[in-house]
């Protein structure tokens, strides 16, 4: 990735505005790393008004699955059907905006499986439930 490049996605816990991690908290991925021109609060107004009919919802942890390369992340699966929805007004807005999406660049995209990774900062339990009221742009600076 280079600087500057962006990614959608769902906290866990709520992060306030401008917190910069180098050790990523658990989150929901709902677009991966992505390059647009667009500068990031012009973006999420486009974004806000492209998510039609949107409004905070619960999403519910499912089990754990191993996903990625040689299927070693351990990730807990969640569903809700607002990601998916959020995932698709959310690639539409990009594709019109001609931006480069890495899975879609590098020939990974594989269908959307919402999911939670294991990470050291913490996780997710089957059973747990959620509240997603916000999405967030987070950018590259490393």
């Amino acid at each position: 990735m280079q600087p500057g490049d962006r990614m959608l996605c769902a906290f866990v816990d709520n992060q306030p505005v401008g917190k910069t991690f180098k050790d990523w908290p658990p989150h929901i991925t709902i677009v991966p790393w992505f390059r647009l021109d667009t500068a990031s609060p012009e973006l999420a107004s486009q974004l806000q008004e492209h998510y039609v009919g949107s409004r905070a919802f619960e999403v519910t942890v499912l089990r754990e699955v191993q996903l990625g390369y040689k299927k070693q992340k351990t990730v807990n699966l969640v569903e809700a059907p607002e990601l998916r929805r959020l995932e698709g007004q959310s690639r539409r807005l990009l594709h019109a905006h001609h931006a480069w999406v890495v899975d879609e660049a590098d020939k990974t995209r594989g269908g959307f499986r919402p999911h939670v990774t294991a990470l050291k900062t913490g996780r997710v339990h089957e059973g747990d439930r959620l509240w997603c009221d916000r999405l967030c742009i987070v950018s590259q600076h490393g």
